[in-house]
């Protein structure tokens, strides 16, 4: 009689083992403390552990800014680290923020549409994400910005 019990044993140890791996991607703590693919644009929806993004945006009275955004988000919470550098002639100046993000949708085009909302100090900042990886800079209205300049930061 042991012997029959150990086998009734191991198919209810393997049943309660596969019963663990398969949980969904709904819970949001654990995507969060999934690691991001480095080589792959993160899925629409999905939260980031750690991104980088960085360019060089257009600039009204200097040569350009040249702009590397990261976005983490782990145990404790959303955050932002946004590094600002004016390129001009005599060198240029540095500005550095950061602050916590929040993921929204928003209908950019006629098409739902991730985007990433910066916020520090009162103010906010939108990025949305495109579907090669790359973040769109928004204007203050949630819209793509009017002048037609490439307002774009490729995933590092």
């Amino acid at each position: 009689m042991p012997l029959n019990r150990s086998f009734a044993a191991i198919p209810l140890a393997a049943l309660l083992a596969l019963a663990g791996c398969s949980r969904t991607g709904s819970d949001p703590a654990a995507s969060a403390s999934a690691p991001a693919a480095s080589s792959q644009a993160p899925a629409p929806g999905s939260s980031l552990l750690d991104s980088t993004w960085q360019g060089v945006l257009p600039c009204a009275d200097c040569d350009g800014i040249q702009t590397r955004l990261r976005l983490v988000a782990d145990d404790q919470g959303r955050r932002y680290e946004l590094q600002e550098t004016y390129l001009a002639q005599d060198g240029g100046e540095v500005f550095e923020s950061q602050g916590d993000w929040i993921e929204e949708t928003a209908v950019l085009n006629d098409q739902p549409t991730v985007v990433y909302r910066l916020q520090a100090n009162g103010a906010s900042r939108w990025f949305s994400l495109q579907p090669d990886g790359a973040l769109e800079m928004l204007d203050g209205q949630e819209q793509p910005m009017a002048d037609g300049l490439a307002h774009r930061l490729q995933r590092k």
